[in-house]
Order: structure tokens, then sequence, then C-alpha cells
């Protein structure tokens, strides 16, 4: 008799390292050249059988833009396993492997992770950011998984290896986080986006639905015609007023004013 078994499990790791791709390149066998930044959060979801295991994987592909905090958080909640990629064609996001494993450590502390160096394509087997990932990796006692969402090379290993350790994962009182990350990341700081952040998580726990209140937010910044990543004031507050609009349908009037008058005082604020 099969067993289903849900999970879920988070991407972390800098812009454009190719979460994205590899969800994409797993789940469709699909891979686009475009670069597709990610807004917040967004769910794929794909089966994967071990035996008489079906393990139903949400995937919560997360952002990683710095000012995202509140939103990368709230999205790691709840994980039972984690990728934290890095680009190999790009040494400072290999670099950034210890903030993302640090902060994983921070809100599901002890789940089981793969560190994954995407991008393979881009470089010689034998480069040094290979090696150098190698060296980053086993401060935390795995080996690294080399990929390419272009290529598909490795990505499949990488899904059905996580969920092999999520599935037979038992936590203890051990963990493999390196405790010496200052969690506070050296940014030039966009204040827009950091009101920006407060006002999605602000609209999400309105809703008190992540997934369906990131669906909303994706929706209306579309229909706005507005990059998330370009936010600017008065963007801002035709956002919040869509918002508003959206919000009316799923939550009562106390919340949605409760809503209104904190993303307006934040953004008067700038």
């Amino acid at each position: 008799m099969e067993k289903v078994i849900k999970k879920k499990l988070v991407m972390a790791g800098d812009l454009s390292v190719g979460k994205t791709s590899l969800i994409r390149r797993f789940t469709i066998d699909q891979f686009d050249d475009k670069y597709l930044s990610t807004l917040g959060t967004k769910i794929s979801k794909k089966t994967i059988q071990y035996g008489n295991i079906n393990l139903n994987c949400q995937i919560w592909d997360i952002s990683g833009q710095p000012e995202l905090r509140n939103i990368q958080e709230r999205g790691f909640k709840g994980g039972h396993g984690a990728f934290v990629v890095c680009d190999l064609s790009n040494p400072d996001s290999i670099a950034s492997v210890r903030y993302w494993v640090a902060l994983l450590n921070k809100i599901v502390p002890n789940i089981p992770f793969i560190i994954a160096g995407n991008k393979s394509d881009l470089v010689a087997p034998d480069c040094k950011e290979i090696a150098d990932l190698r060296a980053l990796s086993w401060l935390y006692g795995v080996e690294p998984l080399i990929t390419s969402a272009k290529t598909g090379c490795g990505v499949e290993d990488a899904f059905t290896q996580l969920g092999s350790e999520v599935l037979s994962f038992k936590p203890s009182a051990s963990t493999r986080e390196v405790r010496d990350i200052d969690l506070n990341r050296e940014h030039k700081s966009n204040p827009y986006l950091e009101v920006e952040d407060k006002i999605v998580v602000k609209f999400c726990e309105a809703i008190n639905d992540l997934n369906m209140g990131m669906s909303i937010v994706r929706k209306q910044f579309e229909n706005a015609n507005i990059d998330f990543r370009h936010a600017s004031k008065p963007n801002l507050v035709q956002v919040v007023n869509k918002l508003v609009q959206a919000g009316g349908l799923v939550m009562d009037k106390k919340h949605l004013e409760e809503f209104r008058s904190y993303s307006l005082n934040l953004i008067s604020r700038l």
C-alpha cells in the first residue's frame, strides 16, 4: 500500500543564482534563459516516489533580495528541508552560502539541507570556484552538489537526495550551523524595498495565509505594471490601493483598515 507524505522544501540563495530555474527544470523539465526575479515567495509542487512512499513536495522559491528579510523569514518557517543555492560563476554568491545557512538555522534550526553549486555549464569542472565551494561546504559536513538548470545536469539527483534526507531525518541536538555569521548583511539599503517588504508581509498576515497572500500580491503588482525591484513612493501607494481592493474579498473590514493605515503610514515616512 502506497503512503503519501507531504513536506515543505525551501530554496535559499542570492538573487540570480538560478533558484527559479532549478525548480522549473525539476518540475516541468524546461529552462528559460530570461532572468526571472521572484517577488516574495512562489510555490511549486511535485511528487517524488521512493518505493511505496510518495513524497509530495511543496517547493518554496523565496526571494534573495537583501531588503526582503521579513518575507524570507516568513517563507522559511515550517520548512522540512532546504536548498542553499549559489552561482558557480559568481564568487560573491558562494561566499553568501554561510549567510543563508545561518539564516535558515535561525528560522528552522537543524533541518536537512543541501548546498547546490548551480550554473556549472559556465565554469570548468576543475575551476577554483568549485574547489572553494567544497571547502566551504566541509564546514557543515556536507558535499556540495553541482548542478546546471540549463543542461539539467545534477538537478534531478539534487531534489531526490534532499527528499530522501527529509524522509529519513531524525531531529537531534546537533546542528551543522557555523555560528560566526552576522545576519545583518552589508548592502546598500533601499528604503523603498524595505517598506515594500513590510507591506507585503502585513498583507499576508492580515489574510493569515502566506501562499494566498503572495499570489494576490504578485497579481496586483502585475496589474499595476510595477517592477517590485524598482519601487517608488507613488508605486507603493498604487500597490496598496490595489491590495486594499483585492483584500476586501478575503478579509474583514477591521483587518483591511489596519493594513491600509499601517501601509500608508510607512509610505508617508519615506
